[in-house]
């Protein structure tokens, strides 16, 4: 269910003053909704900005500038090191975030990626199945048909 279910289009059978009173309504709940997204952002830049600490409440260091490590740069570092590892979805997320994603990935890929990051992949000597019955067979899984 899609948010026009809940609105109550003005119809001509509708008073003037139910028209009114169904558009406060909605005017009300969207602005507690802006409010709502506001707070929800202030929370989370405010959770950003804490300092990582350990379990026994030492900072943890930032390897890069030598200072105590935020929330926000642990996370950037998690990415990155996602990212590095081959993981696409972190990949996406970092270009993103830098404005520097111009590849459009639906279920077709186009565009171009102009990052400076090489993506490699992992080569091996294993020849994927041809089909679902030869995974069983080869599996010795025919019992489990």
């Amino acid at each position: 269910m899609g948010k026009e279910a809940n609105l109550i289009p003005f119809t001509s059978d509708q008073s003037r003053e139910q028209a009114v009173k169904n558009g406060r309504k909605g005017g009300i709940a969207s602005g507690k909704r802006r409010r709502d997204k506001r707070t929800f952002r202030e929370t989370l830049q405010t959770l950003l900005e804490l300092t990582r600490t350990t379990a026994d409440g030492k900072p943890v260091m930032n390897e890069v500038t030598g200072k105590p490590m935020s929330m926000m740069e642990e996370a950037a570092m998690t990415a990155v090191i996602g990212a590095i590892g081959g993981d696409v979805k972190q990949l996406q997320t970092i270009l993103d975030v830098l404005g520097e994603r111009s590849l459009k990935i639906d279920n077709n890929i186009s565009g171009g990626l102009d990052a400076g990051i090489t993506i490699t992949h992992i080569v091996c000597d294993h020849t994927p199945a041809a089909s679902e019955a030869e995974v069983i067979e080869s599996e010795g899984m025919e019992d489990y048909e």
